[in-house]
């Protein structure tokens, strides 16, 4: 029977109904022989012969102590030792609640629907339980606070970019609840941060939990499963370094690093759309290649394409042609912009060695072995960091250079630049040396590492 029934049958205890419900009403001794009174509002008489209230008393009319308005409070289950200790709440008290008599609950139509034995009364508070259970159902006289009841948080679940925000909105029932106020928590703030008033904003790839609980004590909570991940064009991630967003892998590669085999890429010609060669096998510092289809053993000053412009068009630019979109191959000044953004200067950059945690912007040179970024373990290469924000990091793999029938693996890196002079410009580094406008014969293979603005 739901309570609010049962709260509209207990206001109603009038005297009306007392005749209906004096048989309902037992006392019991310790002994555990019944003992059954009537619901006089003056006085209670026991029908065994008893007169005095010394056994029991002194009683007040349970008619008139329940008369009124009560309101559920809560329920518990309590379990009583034989040594009279309880396991409830270790090193809990307790009060013994005799029996002190039933409640019988009419519908409209005066149908016995639900007995409740009484357990403890007073002007304050009623304790009552349904027959065959251990739990005490607490009523009061006084409407307790309205708790809350449920939270509910839209969207449910959530996807970002780093940096992105987005405001997550919490409906908190019933509309009545006293205290609607809400705490909001992130289960990974290196992930994600969330504010007080539900605005998250993305922080690096990965996932949490948004949660929203309420701070009325009710207990109740919700939560919003948020997802970062890196941002792409066309499905190819990037970094966004000094304005420009540049890719994560170069075109070709299928990891950031790892080994040299996932995260080189692919080799081009200067202005050709298709790479040379099938297949790369490593033999010690060096590696050998087999050729495609069509092409030489070997690269020449009389077969590299010829090209008129000083600047790739997207029909002659390898990023542009294999990844679509915005992505092109970066032009010299876009090399140098990049350098800049991460240590103030654009030319003959000195890496810095990484010897420990990042702090702040600049160009670092990582080792094959090196186990401070993690996410970039297992081939050497140059790392540029953003001066103004350093969780934007982006990594380029020494992938060196295809010339001839040799290629030397992870000495030194080489891509190339969409801007020409009779030779083309080239960004190169090493251990010891970056510079993003050096220039070479365009039959060279190199790597191709695409930027978008």
């Amino acid at each position: 029977m739901k309570a609010n029934s049962i709260l509209a049958v207990l206001l109603l205890m009038v005297a009306g109904l007392q005749t209906a419900w004096g048989q309902g009403f037992r006392v019991y001794k310790s002994d555990g022989n019944i003992m059954q009174f009537s619901l006089r509002t003056d006085s209670i008489v026991f029908y065994d012969g008893i007169g005095s209230d010394q056994d029991f008393g002194p009683f007040t009319p349970v008619n008139q102590m329940i008369a009124g308005t009560w309101y559920k409070s809560k329920s518990e289950t309590i379990t009583f030792n034989e040594d009279g200790t309880t396991d409830y709440v270790e090193g809990a008290t307790y009060k013994f609640l005799p029996y002190q008599g039933e409640v019988l609950v009419y519908d409209s139509s005066k149908k016995l629907r639900q007995i409740l034995r009484v357990h403890n009364i007073s002007e304050e508070e009623l304790v009552v339980s349904t027959f065959g259970a251990a739990t005490f159902s607490v009523w009061t006289s006084t409407q307790p606070a309205q708790l809350v009841t449920s939270i509910t948080i839209s969207p449910a679940t959530l996807s970002l970019q780093p940096n992105e925000t987005s405001t997550l909105t919490a409906t908190v029932l019933p509309a009545d609840a006293e205290n609607k106020e809400v705490e909001w928590t992130s289960s990974d703030e290196a992930v994600a941060e969330v504010s007080a008033d539900g605005c998250i904003t993305a922080k690096a790839e990965g996932t949490c939990v948004i949660t929203c609980a309420a701070k009325d004590g009710s207990g109740v909570k919700a939560e919003c499963q948020v997802m970062v991940m890196q941002p792409s064009i066309n499905g190819h991630e990037y970094v966004e370094i000094g304005g420009l967003k540049w890719a994560t892998m170069n075109v070709g590669a299928t990891t950031v690093a790892g080994s040299y085999e996932t995260c080189y890429g692919d080799y081009y010609a200067w202005g050709e759309t298709q790479p040379r060669y099938m297949t790369i096998t490593r033999m010690g510092t060096y590696a050998s290649f087999t050729w495609k289809d069509g092409y030489s053993s070997g690269y020449s000053s009389d077969n590299y394409p010829t090209y008129t412009g000083t600047t790739l068009d997207a029909s002659h630019d390898a990023a542009t042609a294999n990844w679509g979109g915005t992505w092109h191959t970066p032009t010299k000044a876009e090399f140098e912009a990049l350098a800049t953004a991460c240590s103030g200067s654009a030319y003959n950059q000195t890496p810095v060695n990484l010897t420990n945690t990042i702090t702040e912007g600049g160009i670092y040179w990582l080792s094959s072995t090196q186990t401070i970024e993690s996410a970039y373990t297992g081939v050497a290469g140059l790392l540029f960091v953003s001066a103004s924000d350093i969780s934007k990091r982006v990594f380029f793999p020494a992938s060196c250079e295809v010339y001839e029938t040799s290629l030397y693996v992870g000495g030194s890196g080489y891509y190339w630049s969409s801007s020409l002079r009779t030779s083309a410009y080239y960004l190169y580094f090493d251990s010891s040396y970056v510079d993003p406008s050096s220039s070479s014969n365009r039959y060279y293979g190199f790597t191709v590492r695409p930027v978008s603005d």
